[in-house]
């Protein structure tokens, strides 16, 4: 694997694959906390659906990577 995010034949590596939904992941975190930290009821809500957002897209781009390395039904990838 080279340090350009390719293995041998100029595939993707599943690191890179994997680098936007762990950066997503730390923004969740920082976004979690803010939400803990947040007294004023409006806030706290608006901060509650920016997270209820962010939890969707975390579905969506878990299911675009399961797909992508999931066998299909010969066992094949």
């Amino acid at each position: 694997m080279s340090g350009s995010g390719t293995d041998s034949d100029g595939n993707i590596t599943r690191y890179q694959e994997m680098m936007p939904m762990h950066q997503h992941m730390l923004e969740m975190q920082d976004l979690i906390n803010t939400i803990k930290q947040e007294k004023d009821p409006k806030k706290h809500q608006a901060l509650m659906q920016k997270y209820i957002a962010s939890m969707q897209k975390s579905m969506q781009m878990m299911k675009g990577n399961m797909g992508n390395h999931m066998p299909n039904k010969n066992g094949m990838k």
